[in-house]
């Protein structure tokens, strides 16, 4: 070890529209469950709902095993660390979280190769060499101990078990065992002598920093559930469920508190934390990163043809970047909290270097709702198209698809084999607008069943050009954004983007998939049959509140698969 501490290491562990498996086996698409009620043939008695039909067998699918994001082991550090995180958060080296589909908190997201697992250690190594260099401020910072200045060797050895005890707690984000505090107590034992306390305090620290039971959302689960199969949660565990949810980061005092009094295992428990979290500061931040993740808006970091677009300065690219935090807090702390507004508003917050860049009058200061001629929502707002588009072109078809696939939640349709995707294209490349030159994957048979499906709303959104800003021509020609798409309820025709995006807004399918997206951000993974239940029963309570944005994150931790785990096979 280059600090000269002692090495404290672990081991890291066709376009036929059919329905493709996700992710370990997963669906990929709409679990199967029909709407209809009824019984089907001449029987008109009534049958059962479509939650119930769904939860005739109440399951959960086997959890994985989840990482802390990077973002996540920064809150970790800053509340184990309190006044002193500053110096320890500095140039970390804990790996970043990268991510190409699904949400930061995925597990597919955040596993752990070699070079990885090198990373975390030297990170470990980085915040203990940060405390040697000056020890005493975090030996009197981090003990639960009255030190004199400095500490003497007998304060620090009287009071070392205490530490073990009440940092282990912080860090693992539940009560130490015997066994795990017996541990740590060893790793002191055995660097006391040759190099001293305070060094042994540090070697512990760092013990506990890059320690399995920190770096992992760890749930063992307790007691059989009344559910066959399934373990309930215990009360430290569903605290875990909640921070990281609601906050991107572990426990605070509060909801720790009320684990240790196991006043956190009901469901009416667990719905008043949920709602006091959503008033602490950074739910807000959070539930914009599942935005970003939803929206794909880390897509915008590609950047624009500097040449084609020269009003896509750094100034306003950074205003973009925070556009969809500044919806979000105006849906939910000045408007009526709706999906329906976030999708498909009139009148979303702007600053002034946006106002220039929209071309409307610029707020007095500060984010203010401001209508924008041509646009419904976020949706259609410029940080979403231009993240969507590419650094020249509109990426008409990534467009679409993404919108059929993340805002729609429409299966994920099948590449038929050795299709030849140039050679239809040639001779319409030089057309003028982008309906003329994808024209013939709609006339082709062998591309029409999936481009049928796909171009509509890619094409539809060809009013907003690769940088975001709205236009009617392109290359001169007169661009058609008409088209027609299901948002629930059959087919409905639009003109525009704009009208585009009030028909998603207000369609029962987005709703369905927004609930949908928060089930998948909530569990780290993409949805199996086993949580039919689940969703059905997320999606029912999402419409009964009439898209209210913060009911459906409440009803998130009323389902089974917050409260249970699956058994070990």
């Amino acid at each position: 070890m280059r600090s000269g501490l002692v090495v404290v290491v672990f081991a890291l562990v066709a376009c036929d529209g059919v329905i493709v498996p996700g992710p370990g086996g997963g669906i990929d698409g709409p679990l199967p469950i029909d709407p209809i009620g009824g019984t089907g043939g001449g029987d008109t008695t009534p049958g059962p709902t479509p939650v119930e039909r769904a939860c005739m067998t109440r399951t959960v699918a086997t959890q994985p095993l989840r990482r802390l994001t990077f973002e996540q082991y920064q809150r970790t550090l800053a509340q184990l660390f309190g006044t002193l995180a500053p110096r320890v958060l500095t140039t970390s080296r804990f790996p970043e979280t990268t991510l190409t589909r699904g949400f930061s908190a995925d597990a597919e997201n955040n596993t752990v190769n070699t070079s990885q697992s090198n990373a975390i250690e030297d990170e470990a190594e980085r915040v203990a060499t940060v405390m040697l260099a000056d020890p005493q401020p975090f030996l009197r910072g981090l003990m639960p101990c009255t030190l004199s200045t400095p500490a003497t060797d007998a304060q620090v050895d009287g009071c070392v078990d205490a530490f073990i005890s009440s940092f282990g707690a912080l860090a693992y984000r539940r009560p130490t065992t015997a066994a795990e505090r017996a541990i740590a107590k060893q790793v002191y034992t055995e660097v006391r002598p040759d190099q001293g306390p305070a060094k042994a305090i540090i070697a512990v620290t760092q013990f506990f920093i890059q320690s399995p039971a920190l770096l992992y959302r760890v749930e063992r689960g307790g007691a059989a559930a009344p559910l066959a199969g399934l373990l309930e949660l215990g009360d430290h565990e569903l605290a875990g469920r909640l921070a990281f949810l609601f906050t991107d980061g572990p426990p605070d005092a509060v909801l720790t508190a009320a684990a240790e009094r196991g006043e956190l295992h009901t469901k009416e428990q667990v719905a008043a934390q949920a709602r006091r979290l959503m008033t602490n500061p950074t739910f807000l931040s959070t539930a914009a990163l599942f935005l970003r993740d939803w929206l794909h808006l880390y897509e915008a970091n590609v950047g624009k043809d500097a040449a084609q677009f020269p009003r896509y300065t750094p100034a306003v690219v950074q205003s973009l970047e925070r556009e969809p935090l500044e919806a979000l807090r105006f849906v939910l702390e000045r408007s009526d909290k709706k999906l329906s507004t976030l999708l498909g508003g009139t009148s979303l917050p702007v600053d002034a270097t946006l106002a220039g860049y929209y071309g409307v009058t610029a707020p007095g200061a500060g984010w203010e709702p401001t209508g924008l001629p041509n646009r419904r929502g976020l949706l259609t707002r410029a940080s979403v198209m231009a993240a969507l588009a590419k650094p020249a072109q509109t990426g008409t078809i990534h467009r679409g698809n993404f919108f059929r696939h993340e805002v729609l939640c429409e299966p994920t349709l099948t590449l038929p084999p050795n299709v030849d995707i140039s050679t239809p294209l040639m001779g319409t490349s030089n057309l003028p607008t982008a309906r003329e030159r994808l024209a013939p994957t709609t006339n082709s048979a062998e591309c029409r069943g999936c481009h049928s499906q796909i171009n509509p709303l890619g094409l539809a959104l060809e009013g907003y050009d690769p940088a975001g800003q709205f236009r009617t021509t392109e290359n001169g020609a007169t661009i058609d954004t008409s088209g027609s798409v299901d948002v629930g309820g059959g087919q409905r025709s639009f003109q525009t983007g704009e009208e585009l995006a009030g028909l998603i807004a207000d369609g029962r399918k987005a709703r369905d998939c927004y609930a949908r997206q928060w089930f998948r951000n909530s569990v780290g993974r993409i949805e199996m049959p086993e949580d039919a239940c689940s969703i059905a029963t997320l999606q029912q309570a999402f419409e009964q509140s009439n898209g209210d944005l913060g009911e459906l994150l409440v009803a998130v931790t009323q389902l089974d698969t917050f409260f249970y785990r699956r058994s070990p096979e």
